[in-house]
């Protein structure tokens, strides 16, 4: 599941950090390679473990499983996983903090909301699972 959960993240990145004129032509694939390898290790128990013991699994589960993707960028998740998004990215590319804040701020929350869709009525499911495995590590 994670396999597949992580090839729908790639293929979203690739093309909305393609689409997006903050992002030089030439810096593309390596933009897209740093923002996939961060969402991969958050979701294996990076910053999210210690926040969602603390409180944020409910609003997790509430915006997978309840399909509020329009206040997505205020959503927990998007919150969590922003800082070291950026941070990776930043790191693996040198373009700058402001450049990419815009890109990871223009893209997680439909990003998050194109996999709440992939995953449709499996959602909580999904979530649970993963949830599970992030918190065990």
């Amino acid at each position: 599941m994670n396999e597949m959960i992580l090839a729908t993240a790639r293929d979203y990145i690739e093309k909305a950090v393609a689409k997006n004129k903050d992002v030089p032509d030439a810096q593309n694939a390596a933009v897209s390679a740093a923002f996939v390898d961060s969402i991969s290790k958050e979701l294996s128990g990076g910053s999210l473990k210690g926040n969602l013991a603390s409180g944020l699994v409910g609003g997790v589960l509430g915006n997978l499983s309840g399909g509020q993707t329009a206040n997505a960028s205020n959503n927990s998740l998007v919150n969590t996983l922003s800082k070291p998004v950026i941070d990776t990215i930043v790191k693996k590319t040198g373009l700058s903090n402001l450049v990419v804040q815009n890109v990871v701020s223009s893209i997680l929350p439909g990003l998050l909301s194109s996999l709440t869709k992939n995953m449709g009525s499996n959602a909580g499911n999904v979530a649970g699972g993963l949830l599970g495995k992030i918190l065990k590590k």
